[in-house]
C-alpha cells in the first residue's frame, strides 16, 4: 500500500512539475524524506525521478519546437560541471545540513513562483554568458547536494534572457534532464538501488508525459505557478519546523 501511494504521488508531482519546467525533486525530496527514507538515499532517488520526469516531458517539448538549446548551452555546460561537486560536498556534511539547505532552496523557489510573473528581459547578449556560467554552476552544485535538478534557477534565468514562460519552462526541462542524470551518476557509488525505484521512475515518466502532452496547452501557466508556489512554501516551512 505504501508503494502504491508513493507511485501515485510521484505521478502527480511529475504531472505538475512538467508544466513548470521543474524535474519534480522539489517535491520528491520531502515526500520520500517524510516516508522515512534517509536523506542520503532520498537525494539520488530524487535525481533518478527527476531524470525520468524531464526525459518524458523533454521529448514532447522538443517535438513542439519549444526548446531553445542554443541559448541555454552555456547554462547546461556549467551546471553539468557543478553536479559532481555538489555530490562530493554531500559526503562532507551531515544529513541535517542537507535538509536545511534544501528547505531554504524550496522556500526561495516557492516565494519566486508566488511573487513573480512574466519577467522582462534584463540580461543582454554581452553579459548572458557570465550569468549563465555562474548560476549554472551553482544550480549544478545544488543538484548534486540536495537532489534539485536546477529548474528553480533555470526558468527565471531563461526568462530574464528573453524567453517567454512556456519556452523557458520547456528549455529548462531539457537542462534538468541532463543535470539530473549527471547528478545521479555522481551518487552511484553510495546509492543502494531497489527494484521498486524502477516502478517509481515509470510513474514519473507517465506523469510528465500527461502533463506535457495533455495539460500544458490547456491550463494557464500563471495559475499553476502560484498554486505550486504556495505548496512549496508550506512544505519548506514544515521542513524547518
Amino acid at each position: 500500500m505504501e508503494h502504491l501511494a508513493a507511485i501515485a504521488l510521484v505521478f502527480l508531482i511529475a504531472l505538475l512539475s512538467s508544466l513548470l519546467g521543474l524535474g519534480g525533486a522539489i517535491l520528491y525530496v520531502p515526500t520520500f524524506y517524510w516516508l522515512g527514507m534517509d536523506i542520503r538515499s532520498v537525494v539520488p532517488l530524487s535525481l533518478l525521478l527527476n531524470a525520468a520526469t524531464s526525459l518524458s516531458a523533454s521529448r514532447i517539448f522538443l517535438q513542439k519546437g519549444m526548446v531553445e538549446l542554443r541559448t541555454a548551452a552555456p547554462l547546461l555546460a556549467a551546471s553539468l560541471a557543478g553536479a559532481p561537486a555538489g555530490a562530493y560536498i554531500m559526503t562532507l556534511v551531515d544529513a541535517g545540513t542537507v535538509v536545511l539547505v534544501f528547505s531554504v532552496m524550496l522556500l526561495i523557489g516557492g516565494v519566486r513562483m508566488i511573487v513573480l510573473g512574466e519577467l522582462p528581459r534584463v540580461i543582454g547578449e554581452s553579459s548572458r554568458l557570465w550569468y549563465f556560467l555562474f548560476f549554472g554552476f551553482l544550480a549544478g552544485v545544488m543538484a548534486g547536494l540536495t537532489g534539485l535538478g536546477g529548474g528553480t534557477y533555470f526558468v527565471p534565468l531563461l526568462m530574464l534572457s528573453g524567453l517567454d514562460t512556456k519556452k523557458a519552462s520547456a528549455t529548462s526541462m531539457v537542462l534538468v534532464m541532463f543535470v539530473s542524470i549527471v547528478g545521479f551518476a555522481s551518487h552511484a557509488g553510495s546509492f543502494s538501488f531497489e527494484p521498486v525505484f524502477i516502478v517509481y521512475a515509470a510513474g514519473a515518466f507517465a506523469g510528465a508525459l500527461a502533463g506535457s502532452r495533455v495539460v500544458f496547452d490547456r491550463i494557464p501557466a500563471a495559475a499553476i505557478r502560484k498554486a505550486f508556489g504556495v505548496l512549496l512554501s508550506a512544505v519548506a516551512l514544515k521542513l524547518f519546523f
